[in-house]
């Protein structure tokens, strides 16, 4: 625009392409989340059988609604600061969760449904407090995060002492919470999905290993487990699958069918359990 704004027609036409670039983005992710909540919600919760056109009036209304509250969210993305700082926050506090989420699922083998569900919800609504609680502090003016000086004009060729320092705002309370910076929403976000989920799945009857499809959990956390924890692994139930070879291995003696013909084979190899000891 500073170098060819002066060429009649070219700043609509640069006005415009960025309009349509943003426009096609904006139509296929409200596209899209119609129809997974078409899908996902409304078929498969309330109505199992839909027409054709009615399937498209729904989604077009859904697409509606989304695009309503996109809208509105743009006078609360005004309140988040620089594009960076929003960016990551809003990163930071949905992909936490869900990435403590699938943590817990690969890696812990004790979680189960309910734990996953409360944990999930409980990050949720504690990185939703943490980052909008922090952006409305800082827009009351409540919570100030000064900004080192980087000019050098006047400062002469010597070391001096500043003795002037930027407002820091108020101290003490929630607000030292609300100090954390955006970059530790990820972390913190995945930290409680993962501590609140074991602490519910105890508390609920927690996932047997041993009942467990080994394949469900990460294939290297499982040998390393087994590498460093030969004997302190039975203590934690950490023999994935066992229970489930030794099913297959009973009807393999009742049937007294070979072990190279019979599905323990399958079992032995993918639940990687061992084989019990002759008396």
């Amino acid at each position: 625009m500073d170098t060819l704004g002066e060429i009649p027609g070219l700043p609509g036409l640069f006005v415009a392409g960025i309009f349509s670039a943003a426009l096609s983005t904006v139509s296929s992710g409200l596209n899209s989340l119609a129809a997974i909540c078409l899908e996902d919600f409304v078929k498969g919760i309330f109505y199992d059988k839909l027409s054709d056109e009615k399937a498209t009036s729904i989604s077009k209304f859904l697409a509606v609604g989304f695009g309503v509250i996109s809208f509105l969210l743009v006078f609360v993305a005004e309140q988040l600061g620089g594009v960076l700082q929003a960016a990551l926050s809003i990163f930071g506090m949905i992909g936490g969760p869900i990435l403590g989420v699938f943590t817990l699922g690969l890696f812990f083998p004790w979680g189960n449904s309910k734990g996953a569900f409360v944990g999930t919800l409980t990050s949720f609504v504690f990185m939703f407090w943490l980052g909008f609680g922090t952006n409305i502090e800082i827009a009351k003016g409540n919570l100030v995060i000064p900004k080192l000086p980087v000019s050098v004009d006047g400062c002469p060729q010597a070391n001096l002492t500043i003795q002037s320092f930027p407002k820091q705002g108020e101290s003490g309370g929630v607000l030292e919470f609300y100090r954390v910076s955006y970059m530790w929403y990820s972390m913190i976000g995945c930290t409680v999905t993962i501590l609140v989920g074991l602490f519910v799945s105890f508390l609920t009857k927690f996932q047997d290993p041993r009942e467990l499809d080994p394949n469900l959990i990460s294939p290297p956390i499982d040998r390393l487990v087994r590498f460093l924890f030969p004997e302190f692994r039975h203590k934690i139930l950490w023999d994935l699958g066992r229970k489930v070879c030794l099913v297959y291995i009973t009807s393999q003696k009742k049937e007294n069918q070979t072990r190279t013909e019979c599905i323990v084979c399958f079992a032995l190899k993918f639940f990687r359990c061992e084989t019990p000891k002759k008396r």
